[in-house]
């Protein structure tokens, strides 16, 4: 655990930021915790757990992705409006995989799950709120951005010389 250090309110990060972020990792994990729990009940049943990608309403097709069956198949999994009731775009499903008739493959027997959803649902929510108390103390959106997907360290050392 690395404990990145707010400067007395002096940093970057308002407090409402901080408490947001944390609530985030919390929710973060969560969602992690829920998916594994999934993926491992799923495999025992040759199942996979993906995630909506696209969905044409008027063509009545949409797409299943899954970093499992992009391995073995190179190609995110065909769903058809059958397979797809109730569902929408963003939600987690677990499903297998089938063929049609030419051969193709194709998601069946899928299931939406309500609780992945709702948790991540709960995470673009969260990452939100963190955007916003971010934008608010003045925190460029790009480099907030970059901060949650991990591609920079906090932003501890940004404003100006560190006092010792």
């Amino acid at each position: 655990g690395s404990s990145a250090s707010i400067g007395g309110g002096q940093g970057l990060q308002s407090t409402d930021a901080s408490k947001a972020l944390a609530e985030m990792n919390q929710l973060e994990d969560k969602v992690k915790e829920a998916e594994e729990k999934v993926k491992r009940a799923a495999s025992q049943s040759h199942h996979y757990v993906g995630l909506i990608s696209k969905f044409d309403t008027l063509k009545g097709y949409g797409f299943v992705s899954c970093p499992e069956t992009f391995k073995r198949f190179g190609r995110d999994i065909f769903i058809d409006r059958e397979s797809y009731q109730g569902a929408r775009i963003g939600d987690t499903v677990v499903f297998s995989v089938g063929f049609n008739k030419k051969g193709e493959v194709r998601a069946c027997d899928v299931q939406k799950l309500n609780e992945v959803t709702r948790l991540k649902q709960e995470l673009q929510q969260k990452k939100q709120v963190y955007m916003t108390s971010l934008s608010r103390s003045g925190m460029n959106v790009q480099t907030a951005l970059d901060f949650i997907q991990g591609k920079r360290s906090a932003p501890a050392d940004v404003d100006g010389p560190s006092f010792k």
